[in-house]
């Protein structure tokens, strides 16, 4: 199930970035990663605006940088011990920590990014 849609990306958000064609494209992305920053946790619950505009910032990012996200920016890759030299500063690591950002931003003191054990 989305977690937005593109009418509220457009309306809502006032997004213009991403076309309509290629819209449920970055929503899966945007969604798989930030069930991973959630652990899963908004899956079923009722989608709130901090959510969407959560994902819709998540989907801009991914649909400006996907060039780098698929490997595009590599200068040079060795498969003996698979070492990648990228022509670009952005590393998958910097990407994962704009990521996270993005979504601490929208969902810092909600629980959802909680890393730890709840109690029963």
């Amino acid at each position: 199930m989305p977690y937005t849609t593109y009418e509220f990306y457009t309306k809502d958000f006032y997004g213009d970035m991403i076309p309509q064609e290629s819209f449920s494209k970055y929503e899966l992305k945007a969604r798989f990663e930030l069930d991973r920053y959630t652990f899963g946790r908004v899956k079923g619950l009722p989608i709130t605006i901090g959510i969407e505009d959560c994902m819709c910032e998540l989907m801009e990012y991914l649909y400006t940088n996907d060039h780098r996200i698929k490997g595009n920016g590599i200068s040079s890759e060795s498969t003996d011990g698979h070492s990648v030299t990228f022509k670009d500063e952005k590393t998958v690591s910097v990407i994962n920590k704009e990521l996270r950002q993005i979504v601490s931003k929208h969902l810092a003191g909600t629980g959802l990014m909680y890393r730890g054990i709840t109690a029963c």
